[in-house]
């Protein structure tokens, strides 16, 4: 095990980085930057992950510990499955499995090779499935629902935060570092804010817990730390936005409709 001390300074000179450019990022003194990388003192345990996400690596790397790079997500193929089991009931229920199969597969080169290119299948009561190439969507609101939908006041005030600028850009940037702490200042620096106009997006965000924070005493005072906290909110987000654009110009290209 390589000591932190040393990585740090390693991490720091690799990009260029001053102490006190270091210590600005972390919200420490370059004199405690100094402590660390000369072995007097260690980092808290908490701004530990803080330094992982400036310097963009993991917790282990500041240690030296090797990575597992064989590692792999699980169940990665579960939502191009659930993909297919909706094609399945939509259109091809009831076929031998054969044609079922070669049918979805069909429709699902159509779908994944042209960003325009929709499947819809409405009920009489307004219910109904939508996928395309980025998104699937079961609306099980009744039509009444669905209308009501549209006047919700904590939608709207949702909607209005969420297309502010600096917010936005903050949403990137967690989506970008969804298991990784960090302060505003260094949320600053690379997403090209002022550090108070990223506080005060993440204070939006943290009304909406997106975000947490935790308040870390140094001998140097206090150091706000934020985590993203439920980052599957995040993916509800983007598909939020994925699905706005393709609104804002919808273009219809039906492979498969029933209304």
């Amino acid at each position: 095990m390589i000591d932190i001390g040393k990585q740090i300074t390693a991490m720091r000179r690799a990009r260029d980085m001053t102490q006190e450019q270091l210590a600005t990022l972390i919200g420490v003194s370059a004199q405690t930057v100094s402590k660390w990388e000369c072995g007097t003192t260690m980092p808290d345990i908490l701004l530990l992950p803080v330094l992982a996400e400036i310097f963009e690596t993991s917790i282990d790397a500041l240690f030296g510990i090797e990575e597992n790079i064989n590692a792999t997500a699980l169940h990665a193929e579960k939502p191009e499955a659930a993909i297919d089991d909706l094609l399945l009931r939509m259109w091809c229920e009831g076929a031998p499995k054969k044609d079922a199969n070669f049918q979805i597969s069909q429709m699902r080169k159509t779908l994944d090779s042209n960003r325009n290119t929709q499947s819809m299948w409405i009920t009489q009561s307004k219910t109904g499935i939508f996928i395309d190439a980025e998104t699937a969507i079961v609306n099980r609101m009744t039509w009444e629902q669905q209308i009501q939908s549209l006047s919700r006041g904590d939608a709207m005030k949702f909607l209005s935060d969420c297309i502010k600028p600096n917010v936005i850009c903050m949403m990137q940037y967690l989506l970008n570092n969804c298991s990784r702490a960090f302060t505003a200042a260094a949320a600053a620096a690379k997403c090209g804010i002022t550090e108070e106009e990223a506080a005060a997006a993440l204070d939006i965000l943290s009304g909406y817990a997106f975000t947490m924070r935790d308040i870390v005493d140094l001998p140097d005072g206090t150091v706000t730390i934020y985590r993203t906290w439920g980052a599957h909110k995040l993916l509800l987000l983007s598909a939020l936005f994925s699905i706005a654009e393709k609104l804002a110009d919808f273009k219809e290209s039906y492979q498969g409709f029933c209304n």
